[in-house]
């Protein structure tokens, strides 16, 4: 594993970019909920499940979020102390 998590969250990330995209426009393309099948209607669509997608990628888990901010408020406490 790298040093930096992120680093490699970032490349698995950009290896299944285009992928996830491609399903997203797929998924959105086959949606029969459409009154017509024009492009005008379907854009917005496309945009919403592609950002889901991304949103759903970006999020972190709230107790990842608690130990940092407890790691952080230790640090602080540390530092204080000197």
């Amino acid at each position: 594993m790298s040093f930096f998590p992120s680093k490699t969250l970032v490349a698995s990330a950009l290896k299944t970019r285009s992928r996830r995209l491609a399903e997203a426009a797929a998924s959105a393309k086959s949606d029969v909920s459409y009154p017509t099948p024009s492009l005008e209607g379907l854009t917005p669509n496309i945009y919403e499940q592609a950002l889901r997608e991304v949103n759903d990628h970006i999020t972190l888990d709230e107790s990842l979020v608690e130990k940092a901010k407890e790691a952080y408020e230790e640090v602080g406490r540390y530092l204080a102390g000197c």
